[in-house]
C-alpha cells in the first residue's frame, strides 16, 4: 500500500514540473471512441460524446482541420451537445489554448466543462462572406483565465443540421499544475519511512 503511494506520489511530482503540452489533432481513423495522446510529458484521453450531457459516448471523425464527432446530421463536426473530452486524470491541468476549426456563415458555440463543471462558452462570430470551402480556424487564448482540472470537455452547441454547422478541435495547449510548495516535503517524508521499514526489515 505504501509503495503505491510513494509511486503516485512521485509522478505526480513530476508531472508537476511538465512543460506546456500542445495536441494538435489531425487525420487518422474514424471508428474510434476514444484515443490516447501524448506530448511532452503528458497524456490525455480523448473521448467523443454524440451527446455529452447524456453521458452517451460516439465515435471520433479525424480530419486534417481537427477533430468532431461521426454522428447526426451533420456528421463530420461536433454539433447540437457532442463533445469532445479531453482527460488528463489523475494530474491536474490548466488550459492554455484552445484552436477551433469552422468559421462559417452562422455563429458557432461551444460550452467549455470542466471536470464536469461548466466553466464557459466559446463564441466564433458568423462571417457572411465564409462559404464552405472557405474555413479558418479560431484561437482563444486562455492562459490569463486560470482553467485547470483534470477534464476539459468542449461541447458543440450549435443546432445539429446540414449545411456546414458545427465545429471541429484542432488544438489544445496545456501545463501541468505544479504542486505545493510543502509536497516536496511530504514526499520525502514518505521516502524517509519506507527506507526506515526496509532497514527495520533487514
Amino acid at each position: 500500500m505504501k509503495k503505491t503511494v510513494l509511486a503516485a506520489a512521485a509522478v505526480v511530482l513530476l508531472a508537476g514540473g511538465a512543460s506546456a503540452a500542445t495536441f494538435t489533432l489531425g487525420s487518422g481513423s474514424d471508428d474510434l471512441n476514444s484515443v490516447t495522446l501524448t506530448s511532452e510529458g503528458s497524456t490525455a484521453v480523448v473521448t467523443a460524446y454524440s451527446d455529452y450531457n447524456a453521458g452517451t459516448t460516439g465515435l471520433i471523425n479525424r480530419h486534417n482541420n481537427g477533430w468532431g464527432v461521426s454522428y447526426g446530421a451533420e456528421e463530420h463536426f461536433a454539433a447540437g451537445g457532442e463533445a469532445l473530452a479531453f482527460d488528463f486524470s489523475p494530474i491536474t491541468h490548466r488550459l492554455l489554448q484552445a484552436v477551433i476549426f469552422e468559421k462559417g456563415p452562422e455563429d458557432e458555440t461551444v460550452d467549455l466543462y470542466i471536470d464536469g463543471v461548466y466553466a464557459e462558452t466559446f463564441t466564433i462570430p458568423s462571417d457572411a462572406t465564409d462559404g464552405p470551402v472557405d474555413r479558418s480556424f479560431e484561437t482563444f487564448s486562455l492562459s490569463a483565465s486560470g482553467l485547470r482540472g483534470e477534464v476539459f470537455a468542449f461541447v458543440a452547441t450549435s443546432p445539429d443540421s446540414e449545411g456546414w454547422r458545427g465545429i471541429r478541435m484542432r488544438e489544445i495547449s496545456v501545463a501541468a499544475v505544479p504542486l505545493p510548495a510543502g509536497a516536496g516535503l511530504l514526499l520525502t517524508g514518505f521516502g524517509l519511512m519506507a527506507l526506515r521499514k526496509r532497514r527495520k526489515k533487514a
